[in-house]
């Protein structure tokens, strides 16, 4: 029974992933003359979840919230989503921007991480011709799994100033991030398995 639950749970979160592709579809033109644009920007981790550990005195997420949700809330995901917003927002002002896919306003009602990566993994595949990483993206694994995505699917990839940048160059900034957090006690397991898998793939 339990499986059963899980399986159509999945079920239905699959077709809100597909249903949400078409959508976008309908949206883009593959006529189009402006660059869409995949702003890659931390929401629920990055250097602000690592500073509050700092602040806080704890190295996990599950000690933080074991303080207080609401540290989370205000500290870490409620000023990330307003800084990814703000990034969106600023891309969108370049002339040659077409349309900006910010994923931070993005919710799915019972979605895990991964049902989230899968969506956007889709939308990098189909629809992004760039991608554009937020400040300070290297502290965040599903930034790092952003840019890997594009690094694999051939996209262009810019910094938060809309500077194109050339993926072995973000090689140290990502090092020095990794050094930091390790530093700071916290686990950096899922990070650095993300920039394992980014130096494989540049054959490095």
């Amino acid at each position: 029974m339990v499986i059963s639950n899980l399986l159509e749970q999945e079920r239905r979160v699959l077709e809100s992933i597909d249903f949400s592709l078409k959508g976008m579809s309908t949206a883009i033109s593959p006529s189009k003359k402006k660059k869409v644009i995949y702003a890659s920007s931390p929401i629920t981790s990055g250097k602000r979840m690592y500073d509050a550990f700092n602040d806080h005195e704890c190295v996990s997420l599950q000690e933080l919230k074991a303080l207080d949700e609401n540290i989370f809330k205000e500290d870490v995901m409620g000023p990330n989503l307003q800084a990814g917003a703000e990034f969106g927002d600023r891309l969108r002002e370049i002339d040659e921007v077409g349309l900006v896919i910010a994923p931070g306003v993005f919710f799915g009602k019972g979605w895990t991480q991964q049902h989230y990566m899968s969506l956007w993994k889709q939308v990098i595949k189909r629809y992004a011709d760039v991608i554009c990483l937020n400040e300070n993206y290297q502290y965040s694994n599903g930034c790092l799994e952003e840019l890997l995505l594009g690094c694999v699917f051939g996209k262009e990839l810019r910094d938060h100033e809309y500077n194109i940048i050339k993926p072995k160059g973000e090689l140290p900034k990502i090092e020095k991030a990794i050094e930091w957090i390790d530093g700071s006690g916290a686990d950096v397991t899922n990070l650095f398995n993300s920039y394992r898998e980014f130096k494989l793939h540049l054959g490095i």
